[in-house]
């Protein structure tokens, strides 16, 4: 229920869940789900933005999981960790946290995680302005979620690569991907994570004060009535990767 209540952005509610969830589940002795309140806990406290105690309520649900051999729920808050700091612009622990989230999620064999590893490596490439890294980064991660089907990374990566495309001067296509972005985010109905906002605002700001360019408005508008597949086989195609039949 915590969890449900998080994402509802029902923060109060999720608190008070998650605390209740994790006294109980103390009295009950069972450390797993001891584990899976704090995490929740500590997704609360990052949504608040405090950012040192969801930091250690996600170490302490981290070390938990080790604890137990649940890999697949300390990669997970290993994850967040790095968020964390990724949100509070700490790279220097952010980057070596993501690069450990994206290894433990190749060796479990997680596609959906290791994208995902992937395009936070991309958000904090752009923060970087490396955009080399951000691009091959990005179009990995699209690939993934192109086999896994998961939409609101297809918004992320298609937005990174129009950050990287503004970045090269390539405004027209970059626009295309970013209306293609905004299109589906509107769909799906899903907010962006505080962590990647700036990156983004900073990255597609050359296309948006480009739009009263009519070529760019147009290209912006084309972009938005694209269809998915139209749109990530331009993305791929943009950064010299073939379209996935």
């Amino acid at each position: 229920m915590s969890n449900y209540a998080w994402r509802e952005r029902d923060i109060e509610r999720a608190r008070r869940l998650g605390e209740e969830a994790l006294g109980l589940f103390r009295e009950l002795g069972d450390q797993r789900l001891v584990a899976s309140a704090l995490a929740t806990l500590g997704i609360v406290a990052e949504i608040e933005g405090n950012f040192e105690e969801s930091e250690r309520l996600a170490s302490q649900a981290e070390a938990i999981y080790r604890e137990l051999g649940h890999r697949r729920g300390a990669q997970g808050q290993t994850h967040n960790r790095a968020l964390v700091f990724l949100h509070t612009k700490d790279f220097e622990h952010a980057r070596p946290l993501l690069e450990q989230s994206l290894a433990e999620a190749r060796r479990l064999g997680s596609d959906q995680s290791a994208g995902n590893a992937m395009c936070d490596l991309g958000v904090l490439a752009l923060y970087e302005r490396r955009y080399d890294v951000a691009a091959q980064l990005f179009a990995d991660s699209l690939e993934s979620a192109l086999r896994t089907g998961w939409r609101i990374n297809v918004v992320y990566t298609l937005r990174g690569l129009a950050c990287v495309l503004a970045a090269r001067a390539e405004y027209e296509t970059a626009a295309r991907l970013l209306g293609a972005s905004v299109a589906l985010q509107e769909r799906i109905g899903e907010a962006l994570q505080g962590y990647s906002v700036d990156a983004y605002t900073e990255g597609t700001a050359p296309v948006l004060d480009r739009l009263d360019d009519p070529e760019i408005a147009s290209a912006f508008a084309a972009g938005k009535a694209m269809s998915v597949a139209e749109a990530t086989g331009l993305a791929l195609a943009a950064v010299g990767r073939d379209a996935p039949l």
